[in-house]
């Protein structure tokens, strides 16, 4: 027998569900007529993947948890939007370098301009001082 099928105690052992359980999705498999489950001699076997799928659980026998799902999605959706506020912040901070170097460049020219004010006229101080 193919390894991805159990027999019912397999099954129950596998899914901690009842014995009733299992033959009802053995029933729903035989009534969907596909070859999910298997009858040979007196033992039922059950396709393994259809058996988690239907119980809605993890292959390693946990239950799927609606909210856990949820949180994943919520998890991913934020570090996506970190990510993007990353770029933002990034490119925020080019153009605040931008700025400080136009703005050293503006000091620059401004002090250059009142250095040169200032040497063809002295100040007020230095004309009455006589300096």
């Amino acid at each position: 027998m193919n390894e991805n099928f159990l027999t019912i105690k397999q099954a129950v052992t596998l899914t901690s569900r009842s014995e009733a359980t299992i033959r009802r999705i053995i029933k729903k498999a035989i009534n969907m007529k596909s070859k999910k489950a298997i009858k040979e001699g007196s033992l039922w076997f059950i396709d393994k993947d259809f058996l988690l799928e239907q119980l809605k659980l993890k292959p390693n026998g946990q239950e799927i948890d609606k909210t856990e799902l949820r949180d994943d999605l919520t998890i991913q959706a934020l570090i996506k939007q970190l990510e993007i506020k990353d770029q933002q912040i990034e490119e925020l901070n080019k153009r605040l370098s931008e700025a400080n170097i136009l703005h050293k460049q503006l000091q620059d020219h401004l002090f250059e301009k009142t250095k040169q004010i200032t040497e063809k006229k002295p100040n007020i101080f230095r004309r009455f001082l006589g300096k």
